[in-house]
């Protein structure tokens, strides 16, 4: 009888490990390949702009949503930005009329820059034209 009870809990135990093998199996490569690659920017720009000593007065001299036709703001960033691309960048504020395309979003916390301490939050939205 004991046997017989120790066989059934070995086998529970093989099927539980069997299960978990298989499921780690799917997740890690049948779900990836059905991902959809996106055509949005993987966008990394503001961390390069971060160190910039320009763009550090610019965040800390302006206020509300800009894009390229701000010329201040293009000169920095633009640059930075592929030309196929347009962008709205927003320093303490939120731009909230995003066109109906994908939208790649990125943003980072400012303390000011090396002579001023004015917090802000600075956002990037850039998408294909």
């Amino acid at each position: 009888m004991i046997k017989n009870m120790n066989k059934k809990a070995f086998m529970k135990t093989v099927e539980v490990v069997i299960v978990i093998v298989l499921t780690a199996v799917y997740m890690l490569t049948i779900l990836p390949q059905n991902a959809d690659i996106s055509a949005s920017p993987n966008i990394d720009y503001l961390s390069k702009l971060q160190t910039n000593n320009d763009f550090r007065k610019l965040a800390t001299q302006k206020q509300g949503c800009f894009d390229a036709t701000d010329t201040d703001t293009n000169n920095i960033i633009g640059k930075y930005i592929p030309p196929d691309f347009e962008y709205k960048i927003c320093f303490d504020a939120t731009f909230s009329a995003l066109p109906d395309k994908e939208v790649s979003a990125e943003s980072i916390f400012f303390a000011g820059n090396e002579t001023d301490i004015n917090y802000k939050v600075v956002r990037l939205y850039a998408w294909a034209r």
